[in-house]
């Protein structure tokens, strides 16, 4: 996934010392309880969001009501709702903190004025959402080619935190199967492993 978000101001403050303090200026920061939406269904986003602490479950509904997890965001991770906040549509992804969290944020037309002020941090923005969606194009193929026990292989030598951290329920869904699939397939691969 990303690199942390930290990082990325770092290299900033190192290239352009005055857009480093420019988009420090801008940056608010918000708290969400576990349980909290970040954005609800149908919400107009405009910001932009950085996970400083905490994790976020992001998921749709179905046609009948059922959740899908489509995404989990960590600390370091950048969090929007693309098609939500660029093109201000009501957003038909749920963002919640699945524990408590804290964010930093900006608002999409400060981030435009920043990038036409500082080339810099243009350059920032574009290398972010670049591994953004080369990370969802890879995970992309893993659903459409992995198995089951492949997807949760990967994620054993991968990511392992989302296996750590992520609660059973939302992890299945997340990889597309039901719990007790998620179960069995576990247990298989921990024999397997010895």
């Amino acid at each position: 996934m990303l690199d942390h978000f930290a990082k990325y101001l770092d290299m900033l403050q190192q290239k352009d010392f005055e857009a480093f303090k420019a988009i420090q200026q801008m940056l608010k920061k918000v708290e969400l309880s576990k349980d909290e939406n970040l954005i609800g269904l149908h919400d107009i986003n405009k910001n932009i969001y950085f996970l400083e602490k905490g994790i976020t479950r992001h998921y749709r509904l179905t046609d009948k009501g059922n959740e899908i997890n489509i995404y989990f965001s960590f600390e370091g991770d950048v969090i929007l709702v693309t098609e939500c906040t660029v093109l201000e549509m009501p957003s038909n992804e749920i963002i919640v903190a699945l524990e408590d969290c804290e964010l930093l944020y900006i608002s999409r037309p400060d981030l435009i004025k920043l990038t036409q002020t500082y080339h810099a941090i243009e350059t920032l923005f574009r290398e972010m959402l670049e591994l953004q969606m080369i990370a969802m194009e890879r995970r992309q193929f893993r659903l459409q080619t992995y198995s089951a026990k492949q997807q949760y292989a990967h994620l054993m030598e991968q990511q392992p935190h989302y296996l750590q951290k992520i609660p059973q329920n939302h992890l299945a869904s997340f990889l597309g199967i039901t719990k007790e699939t998620l179960s069995r397939i576990k247990k298989k691969y921990q024999n397997e492993r010895g």
